[in-house]
């Protein structure tokens, strides 16, 4: 009974965890650091959403060239194929625009991106002091959006997204929204973020007292049930 009972309890934290904002990272991420000079910080791109019979993808990263400087860059080619194919691909850094341009192609629409499917990844160096620095994202994706196309179709927009950086430690996403707005909508996107993610921890934990409880309870009437 009390593994049976111990198990449910892991199960349903699986399950909560699994469910929760932080289940699968989507469009630009990376591990909240503080960020000093000389530091390094690794943000990567994945897709937000599933898109089918791709041929070409163009990914731009806008960063702030006057206090990070890029150290590396890493692009993604094996999770894009299910099957046979042969993807060409290619990242190039724009150090005084601040721009990093990847591009993917594949002659016969054979790329699919998933839910949570990585890209690129980018190694930065702090070069200067960051007071509140911008990273931001933009992806065109062509393909056959029907069975009688050419490949050149436009496949939607995945959601642009942004990384603020500050040197007190935080490094946030906001939604595509803010990206083309002023530094007051940023921010505001921030703090409804932070918002919307203050219920949460004290949700699983209510959640979790209650499964334990009710999982003690069961062994107590168990046990009582059988000194009877």
């Amino acid at each position: 009974m009390t593994k049976r009972c111990f198990s449910g309890v892991i199960w349903a934290l699986a399950w909560i965890l699994a469910l929760s904002p932080a289940g699968y990272a989507a469009g630009l991420y990376a591990e909240e650091a503080a960020l000093q000079v000389g530091d390094t910080v690794t943000v990567h791109y994945a897709a937000d959403s599933p898109v089918e019979r791709v041929g070409a993808i163009t990914l731009y990263l806008s960063y702030d060239a006057s206090v990070l400087q890029t150290e590396s860059i890493q692009t993604q080619t094996d999770s894009l194929l299910a099957g046979d194919g042969d993807i060409s691909c290619m990242a190039a850094d724009d150090a005084e625009s601040g721009t990093i341009t990847g591009s993917w192609t594949e002659t016969d629409c054979a790329m699919t991106l998933k839910e949570g499917t990585e890209l690129m990844s980018v190694t930065f160096r702090v070069t200067g002091p960051i007071q509140e620095s911008q990273i931001s994202s933009r992806i065109i994706l062509k393909g056959m959006a029907a069975d009688d196309s050419f490949g050149n179709d436009d496949l939607g927009a995945q959601e642009r997204s942004v990384l603020v950086l500050t040197g007190a430690g935080i490094v946030q996403e906001t939604d595509a929204g803010s990206v083309e707005g002023d530094q007051t909508s940023v921010s505001g996107a921030l703090a409804e973020k932070e918002a919307s993610a203050s219920w949460f921890l004290p949700v699983v934990v209510l959640m979790l007292a209650g499964i334990a409880g009710a999982a003690a309870w069961f062994m107590v009437k168990r046990k009582n049930s059988d000194n009877v």
